[in-house]
């Protein structure tokens, strides 16, 4: 696809957002399951987010047939066969279905092109569901946990990606399957014929496999150079990334676009820069990607390494319809309350409310800063000079910014203790600590998952809790770490259930957990001296109050409800005990309708400040709440990622962000409640991760 194309592509997402602030122009319609366990269509004519799948339901993973007529999609009961064109679903089989290991790194639910099969991933490797002339057949096949499967084109061949970038390849035969190939490094694969993939080792090289001779390979290219993510293009080319092993000017893990034609001995260079693979995933015609990560989707442009986020920022996984495949008509419902999203693609249409102060206008003086006098240190992600993402603080004294860590490769993920003395954070698969006296870093654990582990400090620093999302008997659940040096203990085994985002209690004698079960999620506590866990118990279907839980000082749970749910429940905070979570709520202090709730701080003992919108750019309500009294406090300028510092004074957020290396980004923006004065840091210019030491 030509460059001018790309470009004239991302200037109409850029026009359609700007212009509409409800829809986004895409090469193909867009599918997007949400962590809400809802599946939403995007259309390609501008059409806002169309719920796909009934509201009563929590989707684990999805897959769309060949032609974009019917989506499998799959809960903790079963896989449902929906067809888009109207009707209820039919369900494929139960529990048997098991669940997905992974989510968001390909494909978990996969339709052969004649529609005649579909394969999904099982905790025990995969599981197909073919149709034969004498009735369904169902065939497990369990040589490993899988990321992603794909059909060969004519539905002869299955590939099932593995860890450590290992693919099995299954034959087909009629109503059996068995394994015909292995591949035992590959980064990234194409088929480019019914019985030949393409794939690029780990070591170099780009290589051709023939399944229907003998899996006879031929070396495409040679392994001088590091070839990735093989993707055949409608046209028939093969597009890829390169970068020769002895580059000094192209970091490991990136590459420049090239192309391949079908019998050339040359190939093409397309890229303009070097681009990050890092979330990248090709769309159906290898002429887009889409760079996922964080919840955050954008479509990237391989040639010139830019991106554009779309206004989507809580997606678990995504599918697209085959651009080939004939479009299908469908109207869109009623409005209805919707969660604003990263872009201020979507917003919710309400009265303006009345504020008792006037607000602190978006146009107003905002003061360029290297450091500011705060109410509490804060912490967040930057590249340092060698373009590495470190940990920085900024401190609260006025000082400027600096960097935390020393990490050789990419920081992920990271924690900061209560005392302000420690980070743990996340890189290359591994947890370390980093303490603010002592310039060495301290291994803590070697971790298992792909997924975000979401570390968390004891309340006396010296011990750190995370997840470990992978579900088999040795890893899944809930882990804890001592600062002293002892190895890792599980907490918590996954079970029947998924235990996730673990909070410390006030006492550091109990864990706040999310507890994925049966269609539904709850709020577990976790006594750690006993073992025991005790959930919350929906009051309704849609009850989603646990999935916004956190302790309060006094050791109550705190949740709410807003408008983005479209709960049946009324808009409002609920304070649990923690004691017995599963009794009605203590308190409930009553939110405006059609408000969503950005961030929630507790000032003082029953008394709560917090940021409310209307959804996409329109300002912040800042509201104090205590007991049936409610107070505005102020109206502030929309800031994308708002958090308040722990005693209200202070918002901390984003004027706005981009995709830059797959990374959503953008410069630091702090306002002042008390003053009024707004401020954004220079140096870093681009941050992400902001977390304010609680």
């Amino acid at each position: 696809m030509k460059l001018r194309f790309f470009i004239t592509l991302l200037c109409l997402l850029f026009a359609s957002i700007a212009a509409t602030g409800q829809g986004i122009n895409l090469p193909s319609e867009l599918f997007v399951l949400t962590n809400e366990g809802r599946i939403e269509r995007y259309g390609v004519n501008a059409v806002g987010a169309v719920p796909v799948t009934p509201e009563d339901i929590y989707v684990i993973d999805f897959g769309l047939d060949a032609l974009g007529e019917r989506l499998a999609y799959r809960t903790e009961t079963g896989i449902t066969i929906l067809g888009l064109s109207g009707g209820s679903g039919v369900p494929l089989e139960g529990a048997e279905a098991s669940v997905p290991p992974y989510r968001g790194l390909g494909d978990t639910i996969a339709w052969s092109p004649t529609g005649d099969a579909l394969a999904y991933t099982t905790l025990d490797g995969v599981r197909a569901f073919i149709e034969t002339s004498s009735g369904p057949r169902f065939i497990d096949l369990t040589d490993g946990m899988y990321l992603s499967l794909s059909w060969s084109p004519g539905g002869t061949f299955l590939a099932a990606e593995a860890e450590g970038n290992i693919w099995w390849i299954y034959r087909r035969t009629e109503d059996t399957m068995t394994l015909a190939s292995a591949i035992p490094s590959s980064i990234g694969t194409a088929w480019v014929s019914n019985a030949e993939i393409v794939f690029a080792p780990s070591d170099g090289g780009l290589r051709l496999m023939n399944l229907e001779a003998a899996n006879a390979q031929t070396a495409l290219l040679d392994d001088s150079v590091e070839y990735r993510l093989p993707s055949l293009t409608a046209d028939d080319k093969l597009v890829f990334f390169a970068r020769a092993k002895t580059s000094t000017s192209i970091q490991p893990g990136y590459g420049i676009l090239m192309r391949l034609a079908r019998g050339a001995s040359q190939v093409e260079t397309l890229g303009q820069r070097a681009v990050s693979l890092s979330g990248l995933q090709w769309a159906p015609d290898g002429s887009v990607m889409i760079a996922f990560q964080g919840g955050v989707l954008a479509l990237f442009n391989p040639i010139t390494g830019e991106g554009v986020p779309l206004p989507i920022n809580n997606a678990v996984a995504f599918d697209w319809v085959p651009l080939l495949a004939p479009p299908i008509p469908f109207t869109p419902p009623a409005p209805t309350p919707t969660p604003a999203v990263l872009g201020g693609a979507i917003e919710v249409t309400v009265e303006a409310a009345d504020v008792t102060e006037e607000p602190i206008p978006a146009a107003a003086l905002v003061v360029p800063v290297t450091g500011l006098a705060l109410s509490a240190e804060s912490y967040f992600i930057a590249r340092d000079q060698r373009g590495i993402a470190q940990v920085w603080q900024m401190p609260a004294n006025g000082s400027d910014a600096f960097r935390f860590t020393g990490a050789t490769t990419d920081v992920g993920e990271f924690a900061i203790s209560p005392n302000g003395r420690n980070i743990a954070y996340v890189t290359d698969g591994e947890l370390w600590l980093q303490r603010l006296e002592v310039p060495q870093p301290q291994w803590l654990a070697t971790l298992n998952t792909f997924a975000p582990i979401l570390p968390t400090f004891s309340p006396d620093s010296t011990r750190l809790a995370y997840t470990e999302e992978r579900t088999d008997a040795s890893a899944g659940g809930i882990w804890t770490v001592a600062l002293d040096g002892s190895e890792p203990a599980r907490a918590l085994a996954n079970d029947r259930r998924t235990f996730r985002r673990p909070q410390w209690s006030p006492d550091g004698a109990r864990l706040l957990l999310d507890v994925y079960a049966e269609q539904r999620v709850t709020a577990g506590v976790l006594n750690l001296e006993t073992g025991a866990i005790t959930e919350t118990v929906p009051d309704a279907p849609d009850d989603v109050r646990p999935l916004t839980s956190r302790w309060l000082r006094d050791g109550h749970i705190l949740t709410y409800i807003d408008a983005g749910f479209n709960s049946s429940l009324d808009p409002g905070l609920y304070i649990f005990d923690s004691v017995a979570p599963a009794t009605t709520p203590v308190q409930w202090l009553p939110l405006p309708e059609n408000i969503l709730v950005r961030d929630v701080v507790e000032i003082e003992r029953d008394s709560y400040r917090a940021l409310l919108t209307t959804g996409g750019t329109a300002p912040l309500r800042v509201l104090d709440l205590s007991g049936i009294r409610q107070e505005e406090v102020m109206t502030a300028r929309s800031v994308v990622g708002p958090r308040l510092s722990p005693d209200g004074r202070f918002i901390a957020g984003y004027d706005s962000v981009a995709d830059i290396d797959g990374v959503s980004q953008g410069s630091l923006l702090f306002i002042d409640l008390q003053l009024g004065g707004q401020f954004y840091l220079t140096t870093p210019e681009s941050v992400w991760g902001f977390q304010w030491t609680r």
